[in-house]
């Protein structure tokens, strides 16, 4: 196929995993073990949508577009963790697993507690922190963040899904996630079952290296990608009528499409 335009990444167990469409539509899926061999890859690549905050708050004052995201999310708004600040993702990226470092890092300099799930994703908000800060600002722009759940959301007429992807009722989660995907295109499904297998634990081979992605990093790549493969025109971003940066200048903001 012709070099990817259009992407939609997520983390995974063993770094990044993507879905990349090309003008004509047709995918590639590639898992990376760091953002920046990702970004080397999609050298080409026009728009490239990634599922982790991008533009770091490094005092009290938070990211809009979090708050935002919080309100459209209704009830499941607890779906949407609040964004770390600079310093603690780089502290839990030098402790990984000392949670308590981080939220006394936290605590001191947003003067907020740090959940779990903030935690759980810290290192990596500061590997794609450093590379964004360390490459060309045309490669910075063609990277934007995204939020799955309001990518979800717009492609489902503006409702957000019902069930959480995690929890008994995963399954029910899945289906309905991959409801919406077909009822934009057939094929999205097509696509969705094929990384499944060749990610499965049993098949997720590659250079005798087991690389297995869950289902869910999947959809939330996938979504990422149709999203992207929409264009810039097709995009709305929150906050609507702001444009935060943060102290380096990257953008604090969520880009979805415009279907919802």
């Amino acid at each position: 196929m012709a070099p990817s335009k259009y992407v939609g990444v997520d983390g995974c167990k063993r770094g990044w995993f993507s879905v990349g469409f090309d003008s004509e539509g047709m995918y590639e899926f590639k898992v990376a073990k760091t953002f920046d061999k990702l970004l080397k890859h999609y050298k080409d690549a026009d728009l490239i949508l990634i599922d982790i905050p991008i533009g770091l708050p490094e005092g009290k004052c938070g990211r809009r577009c979090d708050g935002e995201a919080w309100v459209r999310m209704g009830s499941r708004g607890l779906s949407v963790f609040p964004t770390p600040t600079r310093k603690t993702v780089y502290q839990a990226e030098k402790s990984p697993k000392d949670y308590s470092a981080a939220a006394k890092v936290e605590r001191d300099t947003s003067g907020k507690g740090l959940s779990r799930q903030s935690f759980s994703i810290a290192a990596k908000i500061a590997e794609v922190d450093k590379t964004l800060l360390d490459v060309d600002l045309c490669l910075t722009r063609k990277v934007r963040e995204v939020h799955p759940e309001i990518c979800f959301r717009a492609m489902n007429k503006g409702c957000p899904m019902e069930f959480g992807k995690t929890g008994k009722k995963k399954e029910e989660a899945k289906g309905e996630r991959l409801r919406v995907l077909k009822d934009i295109e057939l094929r999205y499904k097509k696509i969705f079952d094929e990384a499944c297998s060749a990610f499965s634990a049993k098949t997720g081979i590659r250079d005798d290296v087991r690389v297995e992605v869950r289902e869910d990093d999947i959809l939330d790549a996938l979504a990422a990608a149709v999203t992207a493969y929409y264009g810039y025109d097709q995009l709305d971003k929150l906050p609507v009528n702001d444009n935060q940066k943060d102290s380096k200048g990257l953008p604090m903001e969520m880009v979805f499409s415009k279907l919802g």
